[in-house]
């Protein structure tokens, strides 16, 4: 619960519906916010890592969430959940990586991107057919260098595009082209 102050009555009305407009948005703000992060709905999986997940939703099949993280082993991994996050599939690739991955979901297909553990950026393919992920395709490996992990969006039709923080602080865009 937000902690209560008393604020001076200002001695304009302009400035008074300010005072007011504020303190509505801000009871609004937490009121919202409340309504959508709920302990009762928070779901804690069987998975680790030392860094956060990427996350994606689409409505197809009833809602699926496809979830990637680097594995305490390194290891890039995407799951999909479904009704009440029950796991649907898991896989579990060889490419490596110490910082959180990205994913985007488009019309055609799931795309990840992620910094390996040499600093050069990489995106594919994750390949998913009838609920199952079979493995990343096409994977691009960029000459571009990150210590961190960067960011995949797309256009939903034919724009894919990756942001990253350079080794030089510096940040970046750049469209991509599609992996086969």
């Amino acid at each position: 619960m937000p902690k209560i102050v008393q604020i001076k009555q200002p001695a304009n009305k302009r400035a008074k519906l300010l005072v007011y407009l504020t303190a509505l948005l801000i009871l609004f703000t937490y009121a919202i916010g409340s309504a959508y992060a709920q302990e009762s709905d928070k779901t804690t999986l069987s998975e680790a890592s030392h860094v956060s997940p990427a996350i994606a939703f689409t409505t197809a099949n009833s809602g699926r969430i496809y979830i990637a993280w680097a594995g305490t082993d390194k290891r890039l991994n995407v799951s999909i959940y479904g009704a009440n996050y029950a796991l649907v599939d898991k896989f579990t690739s060889d490419q490596l990586s110490i910082v959180q991955p990205s994913l985007v979901l488009r019309t055609d297909g799931l795309f990840i991107g992620w910094t390996g553990t040499d600093d050069r950026l990489n995106y594919a393919r994750v390949d998913v057919k009838s609920d199952h992920i079979s493995e990343f395709s096409g994977k691009v490996t960029l000459s571009e260098k990150s210590t961190v992990g960067p960011t995949l969006i797309s256009d939903g039709t034919t724009g894919l595009y990756i942001s990253w923080t350079g080794t030089d602080s510096r940040l970046n865009i750049a469209k991509l082209s599609l992996p086969e």
